[in-house]
């Protein structure tokens, strides 16, 4: 049996969890061609419910980023950022990037901000905060009863 080594383009369906190689016969005469399908939705998203949403959301292409957990081969779990448009000829494409580290340090801000926020409404006087411009950026409830103002009417956004 004569080996062939070569490389061809291949194109990744995850929408239809195949793997078409291009037809190897257009390169060499009397070459065999093979067909694979592989269930890869089930390997990256092993909950049969939240499969189901990956997948609504991947057809639907509604061309805006939305975040899924993934599983990848290691068997770590990632955050993905997709975003999927649907093509002239009906083809959907799907754009993705690991996102986990963003998403760990947006949720450590979120904790810093909330721990911020809890000290200084914790304070029994009036708290202000300003930027480096003098405007208004914060202010906690103390402040807004000693002054009568509702905080929407301090804090310039």
């Amino acid at each position: 049996m004569k080996k062939i080594k070569t490389r061809a383009p291949v194109r990744i369906d995850l929408a239809g969890g195949t793997i078409d190689i291009w037809p190897l016969y257009l390169f060499f005469p009397n070459a065999t061609t093979i067909n694979l399908s592989i269930d890869l939705f089930a390997e990256v998203y092993p909950d049969p419910e939240y499969r189901r949403q990956a997948l609504a959301y991947m057809q639907a292409a509604e061309r805006t980023w939305g975040n899924f957990r993934m599983r990848v081969r290691d068997g770590r779990t990632v955050e993905a950022a997709w975003a999927n448009v649907r093509l002239s000829d009906g083809t959907g494409l799907g754009i993705g990037q690991d996102v986990s580290e963003r998403s760990r340090l947006e949720e450590r801000l979120r904790e810093s901000q909330a721990y911020n926020r809890g000290l200084i409404e914790a304070a029994v006087d009036g708290r202000i905060t300003v930027d480096p411009s003098g405007t208004i950026s914060d202010v906690n409830d103390r402040m807004c009863q000693m002054t009568g103002y509702a905080r929407v009417e301090l804090v310039v956004t």
